[in-house]
């Protein structure tokens, strides 16, 4: 896509990316469903770390789009910039993946601790193990967390209600300085009252993802966590898909 964008014109590249943001949003919740379902097994910090991670994508993209805003660069060069830095991003996850593979050759720090183990074993006992209880990080990580998520996010009512109301962004982002129009008047012409927008909306889409996330593992059978998790990401990819194809027609209204 780096290249094309080179050698195309705007309109067969406009329709490439199409093409390839569908393929995107279809395969996309292929990997994240199978990502989540092992996740789901585990406990709710686990998927947090994973939605965190996944968050973190939008937010790298939202502060590319900000600053070539602010930049003031043309539409090739901007894509071009975008490319790059996903081709980059792809090159380093391929060069790191082999790295952290396990080496069957190479002895395990686990199997180093085992064999100090079987001679330590009353030392270890007496000393390092009340150590660790003692201590009992996992009881402050889980604190600071219940300071971002609701105590108990049971209730369905309350987070169906919030997830419907998230409607309100779409008149509100098409009301911003996106240019260029025909219908629709500006009423938020300010830089900084589209990026109040955008951040009030992935910060809900984030805390929306993550209590239904940790939810389904909750309401759910232990055997259906894994197939819960999937469908949730599986919904989650055809909800993208749909915004996407949805998105062309919301341009047209402004």
């Amino acid at each position: 896509m780096s290249i094309l964008i080179s050698i195309l014109g705007q309109q067969w590249f406009f329709v490439i990316t199409l093409m390839t943001s569908f393929l995107l949003n279809v395969f996309s919740p292929i990997f994240c469903g199978s990502l989540i379902g092992v996740v789901g097994k585990f406990s709710p910090i686990y998927i947090t770390a994973v939605v965190g991670g996944q968050a973190l994508g939008g937010v790298f993209a939202a502060v590319t789009q900000i600053a070539s805003l602010a930049i003031g660069a043309s539409s090739s060069h901007t894509a071009l910039v975008y490319f790059v830095i996903g081709n980059i991003t792809i090159a380093l996850g391929i060069v790191q993946g082999p790295p952290m593979l396990p080496d069957q050759q190479t002895p395990s720090y686990s199997t180093i601790t085992q064999q100090k183990a079987a001679t330590f074993s009353s030392k270890l006992q007496a000393v390092v193990i009340p150590a660790v209880d003692t201590l009992k990080l996992e009881d402050y990580v889980t604190a600071i967390g219940s300071l971002v998520q609701p105590k108990n996010p049971r209730n369905i009512t309350v987070i169906i209600i919030l997830t419907i109301s998230r409607i309100i962004f779409i008149p509100l982002i098409l009301l911003c300085n996106a240019q260029p129009r025909h219908i629709l008047a500006v009423v938020f012409n300010k830089d900084y009252q589209y990026i109040l927008i955008l951040f009030i909306f992935a910060f809900t889409n984030g805390f929306m993802t993550n209590i239904i996330q940790i939810l389904i593992p909750k309401i759910v059978d232990q055997h259906e966590k894994e197939i819960a998790s999937s469908i949730v990401i599986v919904f989650i990819g055809i909800g993208a898909a749909i915004g996407s194809t949805i998105s062309i027609f919301l341009i047209r209204l402004i």
